[in-house]
């Protein structure tokens, strides 16, 4: 079964941070650097940055109580993973909300993240 999500997407200027939402965005901001600037390209050809990120993102994920599976497999000799977490809900446990993403970089883009755009409106290019 397919869902589309209802309306339509939000267009213009995001409003200002409340003041709760002040620290996530700058703890964000911290983990994307370290992602685009301190770690730079991680993809097959820089196969540890790869494991590095991914073993960060397996600390970040246990840390926020999410249960984690990694699928391994193999490609010319060396290990990849899918990294796989859930986490319940407390009011409706029994619906699930399927999230994807990646966490290897473009190959033409060093030291950004996958989309340079969003980078760019991060304030970390």
């Amino acid at each position: 079964m397919m869902l589309w999500m209802p309306e339509k997407s939000y267009q213009g200027k995001l409003p200002p941070l409340k003041t709760a939402e002040i620290t996530p965005q700058r703890l964000l901001q911290q983990d994307l650097k370290k992602l685009a600037v301190k770690i730079g390209i991680r993809n097959t050809s820089q196969y540890e940055k790869l494991n590095q990120i991914k073993d960060l993102l397996i600390t970040y994920l246990t840390q926020s109580d999410y249960e984690i599976q990694q699928q391994e497999y193999k490609i010319d000799g060396k290990f990849y993973y899918n990294i796989e977490v859930e986490k319940k809900g407390i009011n409706k446990p029994e619906e699930i909300i399927v999230v994807g993403d990646h966490y290897d970089s473009a190959f033409t883009s060093p030291e950004r993240i996958s989309n340079e755009l969003w980078c760019k409106d991060s304030g970390l290019s």
